[in-house]
C-alpha cells in the first residue's frame, strides 16, 4: 500500500514531477495509467483481502474461537486500505466508466471498516446520484444500517442515551422518565428519514415492513405515541400478514395502556382481530 501511495504522490498534480513533465503530454499520459493501475489494483486488493478475513473471522466467531476478534480487527484494518484507495481514485478519475461501482465499493469499505458516519454519507451518494441504478436500493437499505451502527457506537461512546421501550411507574399512574413526547436526537430522526425513503424508492421490497417498524418504534421509545400510532397501523392494513404487523398491533395497544386509555385500547384490539392481524 505504501509503495503505491508513494507513486500517487510522486504523479499526482502539483507535484514536483507534474511540474517539470507539464509540457510533456505523453509523460503525463503514461503517469496516469500508472496512477490509475496503482489505485485501483491496491483497492481491490484490500478489498478483497478484508472480505476473506471478514468471512474467516465470521466462522471462528460462530466456533466460540477466540481469535476471532484479532480476525475482525484485521478485516476493518484491510477495509480501511481498501477506502483510501477508493476515495482516492475517485478523487483523481471521477469520469472513469467505473465510477459508479466504485462508489458504492468505497461505501461497503467505510461500513466494514467502521467508519460508519462516512459509510452513511457514501451510500447516500449511491442512492442519490443520477450516474447509476444498479446500487440504488441496497444503497438506500445500507444507508439505514450505517446510521444504526453508528447509533450504536455513540451509546457504546456514552454519547447517546439507550432507549427501550417505556414503562410504567410501579404505581402505574404514570410513565417513568414523564409522559412525554421526548425530544429525538437528530441522528436517530435520520435513521427515520432514510427509512422512509427506502420505502418510497423501493415500494414493493420485502424488507418494507421491517423498514417502517423500526421508524415507528423509535417513536414509541422517545413516548411520541401518537406518530407510533400512525405508522403500527400503516404496518398493519399494509402488510398484514407479517410479523411487523402482528408486533405493530401489540405496541399499539400497549401505548393506550401506557396512557391509560383502556378504551382506545380496547377499540383498537377489536379492529385489528377484524383486520386478522
Amino acid at each position: 500500500m505504501k509503495e503505491r501511495e508513494a507513486i500517487f504522490d510522486r504523479y499526482k498534480q502539483g507535484s514536483e514531477w507534474a511540474e517539470k513533465n507539464r509540457g510533456d503530454t505523453g509523460a503525463i499520459d503514461k503517469a496516469r495509467e500508472l496512477v490509475e493501475e496503482s489505485l485501483i489494483t491496491a483497492a481491490r486488493y484490500h478489498h478483497s483481502e478484508g472480505r476473506n478475513i471478514k468471512k474467516e473471522a465470521e466462522a471462528l466467531a460462530k466456533m466460540g474461537d477466540a481469535t476471532a476478534e484479532a480476525r475482525w480487527k484485521k478485516a476493518r484494518s484491510e477495509y480501511g486500505f481498501a477506502a483510501i484507495a477508493y476515495d482516492k481514485y475517485i478523487e483523481r478519475f471521477p469520469h472513469s466508466a467505473q465510477f459508479y461501482d466504485l462508489l458504492f465499493s468505497l461505501a461497503e469499505c467505510y461500513f466494514w471498516s467502521g467508519n460508519y458516519e462516512k459509510a452513511t454519507a457514501g451510500f447516500a451518494r449511491v442512492r442519490d446520484t443520477n450516474a447509476g441504478e444498479k446500487h440504488r436500493a441496497d444503497a438506500a437499505y445500507n444507508v439505514t444500517l450505517a446510521i444504526d451502527r453508528r447509533i450504536e457506537q455513540l451509546i457504546a461512546q456514552k454519547k447517546m442515551e439507550s432507549r427501550a421501550h417505556p414503562q410504567q411507574t410501579k404505581d402505574g399512574k404514570a410513565l417513568e422518565g414523564g409522559p412525554g413526547p421526548d425530544p429525538i436526537p437528530d441522528i436517530v430522526m435520520d435513521g427515520v428519514k432514510a427509512r422512509d425513503l427506502f420505502a418510497t424508492i423501493v415500494p414493493k421490497s420485502e424488507r418494507v415492513p421491517t423498514v417502517w417498524y423500526f421508524a415507528a418504534e423509535w417513536f414509541y421509545k422517545y413516548k411520541n405515541f401518537d406518530e407510533a400510532r400512525r405508522r403500527f397501523e400503516m404496518i398493519a392494513t399494509q402488510h398484514p400478514t407479517t410479523v411487523e404487523a402482528e408486533n405493530s398491533a401489540k405496541l399499539i395497544i400497549e401505548s393506550y395502556r401506557l396512557v391509560g386509555n383502556w378504551g382506545a385500547g380496547e377499540e383498537w384490539a377489536r379492529k385489528l382481530l377484524a383486520m386478522q392481524v
